[in-house]
């Protein structure tokens, strides 16, 4: 595995479908605090520094009055519990000149997975975050956008059916896992009259492997080992497999 990703040997790579319940209010993000199975807070407070200055990397540049409001919501969820921390910075299309090693968190938003690597692409973020010592919180797209090959499941509509819209991008490389998340929240959705799941999802999974999250599930990487904790599933040649359960953990071996 040392050979094969990017991730830091003094960097933890939590990779997650969503680490916080959260709620749409009036089109804003806003956090409700971390789910509290799966042992996501306590896992984070083995490797949290006490004041902790955080980076959060958004998925849309354009969105700065949004992306100030997740990091507000962000800030009240950690004010709430033992993660202390000594400030929250936003990369977006504002204010992207940041440097890695300023940081000992860094935050990837969620969003739409090829505006998000785009920008990542644009900020050649796969160049300098590669020498970041400290921990890596993927959530939703910012979770697949780490894999060195990212699956871009369709999502708006439309993506589905034009022959132009990549699947498959380059990542950041910080994990060979491809990973799909939010699952019962997209598990019976359509999409451009299709099932996402059985008619979009199983066709793009031969001779590919999903991990499959729902939200409050997680997995854990480091350059030597990778660990799942919670409900998980892999999706590999239009089958689907359930793998792990509820505060349950499993390792993965890649």
């Amino acid at each position: 595995m040392k050979n094969d990703i990017s991730l830091n040997p003094k960097a933890h790579l939590f990779l997650t479908s969503s680490p916080f319940k959260y709620i749409i209010e009036n089109g804003d993000y806003k956090t409700l605090g971390f789910y509290k199975e799966n042992k996501l807070e306590e896992n984070l407070k083995k490797l949290w520094k006490e004041g902790s200055s955080i980076l959060y990397i958004t998925s849309d540049p354009s969105k700065h009055d949004k992306n100030i409001a997740i990091i507000n919501s962000i800030k009240e969820t950690l004010n709430n519990i033992s993660l202390s921390f000594s400030s929250i910075d936003l990369c977006d299309g504002v204010n992207n000149n940041k440097n890695m090693n300023n940081y000992d968190v860094i935050i990837l938003g969620g969003g739409h997975v090829p505006t998000q690597n785009k920008f990542f692409e644009n900020i050649s973020l796969k160049e300098t975050i590669r020498d970041f010592e400290g921990i890596i919180i993927g959530i939703s797209a910012g979770t697949m956008n780490c894999a060195g090959i990212v699956y871009a499941q369709p999502e708006l509509d439309g993506e589905s059916i034009d022959p132009n819209y990549k699947r498959f991008l380059k990542g950041l490389n910080l994990t060979k896992i491809q990973i799909l998340p939010h699952y019962y929240s997209i598990k019976d959705s359509k999409l451009d009259g299709k099932r996402i799941i059985e008619d979009i999802t199983y066709e793009d999974s031969v001779n590919n492997c999903f991990y499959v999250l729902p939200d409050g599930s997680y997995i854990i990487q480091t350059i030597n080992d990778c660990h799942l904790y919670g409900e998980g599933f892999i999706i590999k040649d239009k089958k689907i497999e359930k793998i792990c359960n509820n505060n349950e953990s499993k390792l993965i071996k890649l």
